[in-house]
């Protein structure tokens, strides 16, 4: 066998224990990033839960469904709560926008997220003026937008769950393998 030979199955070799260590990786990161956003996603919709639970212990015998318990949600939302829904799912992702910028480091589509973080913030800002105002014209197109930017901003949340794992990570090599690099850099600058 020649050299050639030997170099290339080592770099084969190399390879495919690369790809299985990244893909590995990535496997954990969105399994992480998914039962963070689920756990988050129970617990901040708790308010929620309270409002079908009060409605079925005042009301016994309504009839339990998904249609009542949409109408229960839809009956008891108003539009201009969207504001403090998006704020606090986008405020995380605006933070790690800037720790990207910052680490000069750009997640994809790093300019279209941030402009459409920024059109959210903008639609529910409005939403939410014209509702304290209470001029709001059409009350089903605004109920339906309002919906649509906390769909979005949930999106929007999980990705930004996903990239933070990725921009904020621990290093592979921890315990003894740290510290054989440290003493062989303390060899090296003591020569």
């Amino acid at each position: 066998m020649s050299w050639i030979e030997s170099a290339s199955q080592v770099f084969s070799s190399w390879r495919e224990s690369a790809k299985a260590k990244i893909r590995k990786a990535w496997a954990s990161i969105y399994a992480e990033a998914l039962r963070e956003f689920v756990i988050v996603l129970l617990l901040s919709n708790l308010p929620f839960g309270a409002i079908i639970l009060s409605h079925y212990i005042g009301t016994p015998n309504a009839p339990l469904s998904l249609e009542d318990v949409a109408a229960v949600i839809a009956s008891n939302w108003k539009p201009g709560e969207i504001l403090i829904l998006v704020s606090a799912l986008l405020a995380p992702f605006s933070y790690l926008l800037s720790l990207y910028h910052r680490a000069r480091r750009h997640m994809p589509m790093y300019t279209t997220l941030s402009i459409l973080v920024l059109v959210m913030y903008l639609s529910a800002s409005y939403i939410f003026a014209y509702d304290r105002m209470q001029a709001i014209k059409n009350e089903g197109f605004i109920r339906t937008s309002s919906l649509l930017l906390y769909v979005g901003a949930i999106v929007i949340w999980y990705i930004g769950l996903v990239f933070e794992r990725r921009l904020i990570r621990p290093p592979a090599d921890e315990g003894s393998m740290r510290a054989d690099k440290m003493a062989a850099q303390l060899q090296e600058g003591g020569q």
